[in-house]
């Protein structure tokens, strides 16, 4: 009979035996965790890479929006100044017109008085010719 101690030393070298087919798997699984491994270092660098694109073309259009809205800013106080200069060159022309058409009221009145002494004038020496 086996003896105590060589039972026990034979059961807990059991343990300790690995079988070729159990290795062989275990090689298997961690060459396929491997590849997989691999697969996902591939794929966070090309997310990476995205993100790094992503990022430059959020750089890029935020910087063409700073200088689309500076250029929009700049144009609205052109504009602004634009409609403003327009308006007081209207209010100089309506004030030009209001002179104008006094003077021609002026004048109006003056060739109407010079027509009337005109006439005036007139009036006595058509008279005898006529008699």
């Amino acid at each position: 009979m086996i003896t105590f101690a060589a039972m026990t030393a034979l059961l807990s070298c059991a343990g300790c035996i690995v079988t070729a087919s159990t290795y062989d798997a275990k090689v298997r699984e961690v060459e396929a965790l491997s590849k997989q491994v691999t697969a996902e270092k591939t794929a966070g660098k090309a997310l990476a890479d995205r993100l790094r694109e992503r990022e430059e073309s959020q750089k890029r259009t935020s910087g063409q929006l700073d200088a689309l809205r500076k250029a929009y800013e700049g144009s609205r106080l052109t504009w602004e100044q634009f409609i403003d200069e327009l308006l007081g060159k209207e209010k100089a022309t309506g004030k030009r017109l209001q002179e104008l058409s006094s003077q021609a009221d002026a004048c109006a009145g003056e060739l109407a008085e010079l027509r009337k002494k005109l006439e005036t004038k007139e009036a006595p020496t058509a008279r005898p010719s006529a008699e």
